[in-house]
């Protein structure tokens, strides 16, 4: 935060020399919002919001920031968050298939040929890299090729796997990317790395990226929404948390709204057990009443 130091008088880090802002005859009112202004904590609050909104009015276009250029004389109502960005966008929607505990890359797409079975994982190949708690224990670390066969499927000759027949034959309709790899060594890692482009928790997940840049044509309508497989009883299924359909650092209006397959489609929608709708309705009404207070 700089100074001005022609006008001591009125510096905030005037280190004890000369009054302050607070010395001037001006309304409590104002006092209590210059100090209020003073703390870091709401300096670099309001700094990463207005970070924020200007990453989003750079996507929203600038025909929606300003009336300034002539184009656009109406300003965006309050509270639409969401609008179309300053561009066509040829994709109407995006499904996201996350396979977590799915078959095996080198069963599906990946074509190894050179495995060969109970051969050692060379040194070379692993490294140093640690080992998991599932592989710590082990003397050996042994290659398993895929038993399944291979062949080039329609025009662009891909190999698939014979896992995949039905697949094969709209393969020219797809793309296949063989070249992500990664240095997680555990599902968890690697899970986040698959969602969030990052192995540390805290980053926005793809489906949240895809709302903020695309926005919503229904602003009562999630624009992602997340539908989570069933476990079975009895059978060991790959842990799928929150963090890979969260918001990370974008609001969390970006989040994923989870549809649940027992009970209640979605949380927190429905009125409470016991609780009727008009009752509901005046603390609902009393809550913004009182939201409203803190605001003005």
């Amino acid at each position: 935060m700089s100074c001005d130091h022609s006008f001591p008088q009125l510096c905030s880090d005037h280190g004890g020399e000369g009054p302050t802002v607070f010395d001037l005859p001006v309304p409590l009112g104002l006092r209590e919002e210059w100090r209020q202004l003073e703390t870091r904590r709401r300096f670099l609050g309001r700094a990463g919001k207005v970070l924020g909104w200007a990453a989003l009015g750079s996507l929203l276009g600038s025909k929606r920031m300003s009336a300034a250029t002539g184009e656009s004389k109406v300003a965006p109502a309050p509270g639409a968050f969401m609008r179309l960005p300053n561009f066509a966008p040829k994709a109407k929607r995006c499904i996201y298939l996350f396979m977590g505990g799915g078959p095996p890359q080198l069963d599906l797409w990946d074509y190894k040929p050179g495995l060969v079975f109970d051969q050692d994982l060379p040194d070379s190949v692993r490294g140093s890299q640690v080992l998991t708690g599932m592989t710590a224990g082990q003397t050996r670390f042994p290659v398993a090729p895929t038993p399944w066969k291979f062949s080039r499927q329609g025009k662009s000759q891909i190999l698939i796997s014979e896992l995949l027949p039905w697949t094969g034959k709209v393969i020219d309709e797809m793309t296949v990317i063989n070249s992500l790899h990664t240095d997680a060594i555990n599902h968890e890692p690697a899970g986040l790395l698959m969602c969030t482009g990052d192995m540390v928790p805290g980053k926005p997940s793809l489906g949240a990226w895809l709302a903020y840049g695309l926005g919503s044509m229904n602003e009562n309508l999630p624009a992602f929404v997340v539908l989570n497989s069933k476990l079975v009883k009895g059978v060991p299924s790959f842990p799928l948390t929150p963090r890979l359909w969260g918001s990370g650092f974008l609001s969390s209006q970006y989040t994923g709204v989870t549809f649940r397959t027992e009970g209640e489609s979605v949380l927190y929608l429905n009125d409470p057990a016991g609780m009727k709708r008009d009752a509901r309705q005046a603390l609902v009404k009393a809550v913004n009443a009182i939201n409203q207070l803190t605001h003005d």
